[in-house]
């Protein structure tokens, strides 16, 4: 909830202090949490606010639900506020989108409600190979018209390999 509400805040309040937008983000995720603020309000202002029609919230390494903590009931709640934003996917402004890392599948499965949601709406993505990871690391860099020292994109492929996890090691 708390990285939820930091994400938001600066949408919603984007002229606040770097000392209220801490208090606020408390206040909100808290909120949240505690379903005195509903999820799909806070973005129907948003909206609002930027005078658009549709909201794509992203939420990348979603595992971190199920890694930095093992409060059921908080995860549950959290994962309702989300599934509450999908309700009628037809009308909804709202789309979710989630990256899990699959070693987490079962844990987000295990909650039927989320289970039921990701139901006909994923995609799973095999390890890149060797030419996509030498893509992920030339094409960004060629857009700011940077070049690599010769050999030193070999170099980091080599180093990353074929190992599960190479791409966060490229990251890095």
């Amino acid at each position: 909830f708390a990285s939820l509400a930091a994400a938001l805040l600066p949408h919603l309040e984007p002229d606040l202090t770097e000392v209220d937008r801490l208090v606020e983000t408390g206040k909100l995720a808290a909120a949240l949490e505690e379903g005195t603020v509903v999820l799909a309000d806070v973005l129907d202002r948003i909206l609002a606010r930027a005078n658009a029609a549709r909201v794509l919230l992203i939420a990348d390494q979603f595992e971190e639900l199920y890694a930095l903590g093992d409060d059921l009931p908080c995860q549950h709640r959290f994962l309702d506020a989300l599934l509450a934003l999908l309700a009628d996917q037809r009308s909804s402004p709202f789309t979710l989108c989630l990256t899990l890392r699959a070693d987490f599948m079962g844990q987000a499965l295990a909650y039927r409600p989320f289970a039921d949601a990701l139901q006909d709406h994923d995609l799973k993505l095999g390890p890149m190979t060797r030419e996509e990871l030498r893509e992920a690391i030339e094409r960004p860099a060629q857009r700011l018209h940077v070049t690599f020292e010769p050999g030193l994109v070999d170099r980091i492929l080599d180093e990353v390999g074929q190992e599960p996890g190479n791409l966060p090691l490229l990251e890095f």
